[in-house]
């Protein structure tokens, strides 16, 4: 079956991973790993690079940012381009880790 192509949009997304590399030249680059294998490059500023070498290979983290989208004939989505704005890390917890430490915040209020 065949699907109608439409024009590439952009809008605000969040891919969560690891970062495997980091490159800085005339912009900024990393490669982010996700937890199914699959990878993707984002472009970033070099001041986000330059805070990310201490999560780098081992935190899980989410990158926030514009990504370009288009769809192909075949009528699957294709990342064209991510700029990542900033990111966040991503706590590694249960349900059961989840709900224990907002119940510690809710109680001490920290």
């Amino acid at each position: 079956m065949s699907h109608s192509r439409l024009e590439p949009f952009t809008e605000v997304a969040e891919f969560n991973g690891r970062i495997i590399r980091g490159v800085a030249t005339d912009s900024a680059h990393i490669l982010i790993e996700q937890a199914d294998g699959g990878t993707i490059s984002a472009e970033c500023s070099v001041e986000m690079l330059e805070r990310i070498p201490g999560h780098a290979y081992t935190d899980s983290i989410r990158i926030i940012g514009y990504a370009t989208w288009e769809r192909t004939g075949e009528g699957r989505w294709k990342l064209i381009r991510f700029q990542g704005s900033d990111f966040r890390l991503v706590r590694n917890e249960d349900l059961a880790e989840s709900i224990a430490r907002l119940r510690r915040i809710m109680v001490t209020g920290a």
